[in-house]
């Protein structure tokens, strides 16, 4: 069975309207719904709002998502391994978060869900079409689930849910993002710092960098990134070694930014050794 999913001018231009706005709680809400309205574009619809009454995060628990993934978290004794069972929820406000993460982990894991019983068993699934699309909607997902939805998921103390999407956004990275290790690096740095884990977000800051040619467009900000990392740390020795490697291998478009940030790291520095 092949499903080929196509992203129409329209998904684009939400696409690139959801990027360039000013984020927020809804912001969530309108990726989901894109993602929902892309994967629904295939003659076998599979966004979650067809699947929804069919696969629930329970239904993923106890079949075959976490037991074939769960060696993966011993890469990481940080990662929290997905829980046995989700407890119900019962108020308006929990039901509702506990909604919003079944969505997130359905388009975070896909393909994946697709091979629990929601089509006849033995049905080979290919999925075609546009999918360098859908690993970008899935990127702008992952940042919205780190940036709005655990935030929430702390705060309601939904601890169970929480370390499972937690627990699907580090497979995700490792899973769809294999072949392209600057990005995966960016993604695992973003989700160490939800975490709190200063050193991990700062490696894979660093190694998002490395991996980056000085000839890509993102190459600048992945500098800035990590150099902000080590400045938020007072790491102010390797800021100065990092920002003077720098100057030697920027393009020399980004010099002048360059210069202002190791000015910056240097004052900086200077203040540091007269406390």
């Amino acid at each position: 069975m092949e499903i080929k999913l196509r992203a129409t001018k329209k998904h684009k231009k939400i696409y690139r309207e959801i990027l360039s706005s000013n984020w927020s709680q809804q912001t969530i809400v309108d990726c989901f719904s894109l993602t929902n309205d892309f994967l629904n574009t295939s003659k076998y619809p599979v966004g979650y709002s067809e699947v929804s009454s069919q696969l629930r995060i329970e239904q993923l628990i106890s079949q075959d998502l976490p037991s074939y993934l769960s060696p993966l978290s011993s890469l990481s004794a940080n990662i929290p391994k997905s829980p046995t069972r989700i407890p119900k929820r019962r108020s308006k406000d929990k039901i509702e978060k506990h909604n919003l993460t079944n969505e997130a982990i359905y388009d975070l894991s896909f393909p994946l869900p697709l091979s629990f019983g929601l089509f006849n068993k033995g049905d080979d699934i290919k999925i075609i079409g546009d999918l360098g699309f859908l690993r970008d909607i899935q990127s702008l997902t992952f940042i919205m689930i780190t940036e709005y939805l655990i935030p929430q998921l702390n705060k309601g103390k939904m601890n169970e849910e929480k370390n499972y999407v937690i627990f699907v956004l580090f497979v995700h990275t490792l899973v769809t993002w294999y072949d392209n290790p600057s990005h995966q690096n960016y993604l695992l740095s973003i989700l160490f710092d939800e975490l709190g884990i200063k050193e991990s977000h700062r490696i894979c800051l660093y190694n998002a960098f490395k991996l980056t040619s000085p000839d890509e467009h993102d190459y600048l900000t992945k500098a800035q990134s990590y150099w902000s990392a080590l400045m938020d740390e007072e790491l102010y020795e390797e800021a100065k070694h990092f920002v003077t490697i720098l100057t030697r291998t920027a393009n020399k478009e980004h010099l002048e930014e360059i210069e202002e940030i190791t000015e910056l790291t240097f004052q900086l520095g200077k203040k540091l050794t007269k406390r």
